[in-house]
């Protein structure tokens, strides 16, 4: 049975005023599977996740959404538009507003037209995947752990009700539990509520224990690509990510 795509990149080049970061990177991401894209600090994970949401403008090549039966080009449209799509991105920085409670920062994530008509069916998603957060959805949310915020940030794009999520290092800096609990919180979003998600990650122990498929790049390239098997038997990945300490 032939996959339905939700996303393919060809040749894309991309950077920051005159710096080259993405040379010539081409995926492709299914509906309903975990694509992996794994990579050590500045390889270029953050700039293609950034490029593809509309925070960073191409510099060349092509960006297809494919949503119901249609081929939509990202290139060219704006980072509000490509999120109204369905598109989500979660940044690595944890970013809550400190002064509003966690109830509060949730609701903020309700900005797709789609998303307002289900809030309170989606509050009850977060809160079912993350039942501290509804313990503390009082709290002011600059009070919260790390891991709590991350909690937050995952919930906040589960409000958007996205149909292809973006998560950029999400372990980063977690205590090991904390990372555990995690990523089975992303399995789950695959598995039960059949979200697409392209995941960056420097932990490829823990992520390959949930990816479908998955690329590697350096340096701004793509350097392999295979499904879960051909990863794991991969001499790069043998090399660089297993085995030996990882970089931060």
């Amino acid at each position: 049975m032939a996959k339905n795509k939700v996303l393919t990149v060809k040749n894309l080049n991309s950077g920051y005023g005159k710096a080259q970061v993405l040379d010539h990177v081409s995926i492709e991401a299914y509906r309903g599977e975990i694509t992996l894209l794994i990579g050590t600090n500045e390889s270029g994970k953050t700039t293609l996740l950034k490029t593809i949401c509309g925070l960073v403008e191409p510099w060349s090549g092509e960006m297809m959404y494919h949503s119901d039966g249609e081929e939509i080009s990202l290139v060219g449209r704006v980072a509000s538009e490509i999120a109204e799509m369905g598109i989500v991105y979660i940044p690595d920085e944890r970013s809550v507003f400190p002064e509003l409670t966690v109830k509060e920062n949730l609701m903020i994530g309700s900005f797709r037209e789609k998303s307002r008509d289900i809030l309170d069916e989606n509050l009850e998603i977060v809160y079912d995947m993350f039942p501290k957060l509804k313990e503390r959805s009082q709290q002011n949310a600059g009070t919260l752990s790390g891991g709590e915020k991350q909690m937050v940030a995952v919930g906040k794009a589960l409000m958007a009700d996205p149909d292809f999520l973006l998560m950029d290092e999400p372990s980063l800096g977690l205590a090991p539990i904390l990372v555990k609990n995690l990523f089975e919180i992303i399995d789950r979003l695959k598995e039960e509520y059949g979200l697409s998600i392209f995941l960056t990650e420097q932990n490829f122990e823990q992520s390959i224990k949930i990816g479908d498929r998955g690329y590697i790049i350096v340096d701004g390239e793509i350097t392999f690509e295979g499904d879960k098997s051909e990863l794991k038997d991969s001499e790069m990945v043998s090399k660089h990510y297993l085995g030996g300490a990882q970089e931060d």
